[in-house]
């Protein structure tokens, strides 16, 4: 599957300059380096695309293109990794300082909540004021969220958007979540 997104690879998604390419990425390197890093073959029906990797002239922005999520065959082999989920992030605590001040209870939806390790941070701060919600696609990842006794959605963010159009949160967070830039 060869997809090229070429209306993103002329302008930075952040800042509207050019940009220039730096690399390129094909699905075989990909598969490769993904081999190499958790140290498993993936195996060769896992749907990876091609993807270009470019740099902002201005601001040093750099990203890939085209803007296309990863396919479901790659998230549930991802996911699976033993390594992929960090314990922690340094972006956790921050933003628990950020809302930890509220006087009133918050409402959060983690987009991308994955096996739930920010809503863990969450509840192992005993931040009680926060009622927190996870969002993640994969099945594998929402059910290993869910068996820890957390909250969520497992669908993606079209489908939750679709179904919950009248549900407010307070706070909505995701980390390191592909997005796509408009």
């Amino acid at each position: 599957m060869n997809i090229k997104d070429t209306s993103s690879e002329k302008y930075c998604p952040i800042c509207k300059n050019e940009t220039s390419k730096v690399n390129e990425l094909d699905a075989k390197y990909i598969k490769n380096k993904l081999s190499e890093h958790f140290n498993n073959k993936i195996d060769k029906n896992i749907e990876i695309i091609d993807y270009s990797l470019l740099k902002c002239r201005n601001c040093n922005f750099e990203y890939a293109v085209p803007f296309i999520d990863g396919s479901s065959s790659f998230y549930n082999w991802v996911t699976s990794q033993p390594k992929y989920y960090p314990d922690t992030r340094w972006e956790y605590a921050k933003v628990l300082d950020l809302m930890k001040n509220k006087d009133n209870q918050l409402k959060l939806l983690d987009v991308g909540c994955g096996d739930g390790k920010f809503l863990d941070y969450i509840k192992e701060n005993k931040v009680l004021n926060i009622n927190s919600f996870g969002l993640d696609p994969t099945n594998e990842s929402a059910l290993k969220c869910s068996n820890k006794g957390h909250k969520v959605f497992c669908m993606d963010t079209k489908k939750f958007k679709a179904n919950f159009q009248n549900e407010l949160f307070d706070t909505i967070t995701s980390f390191h979540v592909p997005a796509i830039v408009n």
